[in-house]
């Protein structure tokens, strides 16, 4: 897990300040790797709450689900290091091309309240093979 010390701050003028992201790879090679998005005070507590829902799905131990946790960022580090103009999409970029995000997560596992990100992650669904083309356009170019 990286040792990310900064927390988004609850009254921050970002979109969904407590929202995190990880990736968990599969635990076999008969599974699917997962992005998950959880509400949670710190990097830390989002990978616990990954590793217990995840424990759960797959009815093992958390502690056999922690080590598989990859890649966990704050919607606000999402959002700084995202290319999309819309700032909420940049919640869902995972492959740029030319400057603009052309992938995006596409079964989403949402561990959330709000229902604001299913909303926008639901306007997502048809942008990776749209972008994912002109991206492949580019590299033929």
């Amino acid at each position: 897990m990286p040792a990310h010390n900064i927390a988004p701050a609850a009254d921050s003028p970002l979109p969904f300040p407590r929202l995190y992201r990880a990736h968990v790879t599969a635990a076999d090679t008969y599974g699917v790797e997962r992005t998950a998005f959880v509400e949670a005070a710190s990097h830390r507590a989002a990978a616990r709450k990954i590793a217990n829902v995840v424990a759960a799905m797959e009815n093992r131990l958390p502690d056999q689900v922690e080590g598989r946790i990859y890649n966990i960022y704050s919607s606000s580090e999402l959002i700084e290091e995202g290319l999309s103009e819309d700032i909420e999409l940049r919640l869902f970029e995972t492959g740029w091309c030319g400057g603009k995000a052309t992938y995006f997560v596409e079964q989403p596992l949402f561990l959330i309240s709000a229902p604001a990100p299913l909303r926008k992650w639901g306007r997502t669904v048809e942008l990776p093979a749209v972008l994912g083309s002109k991206c492949e356009e580019l590299a033929h170019e």
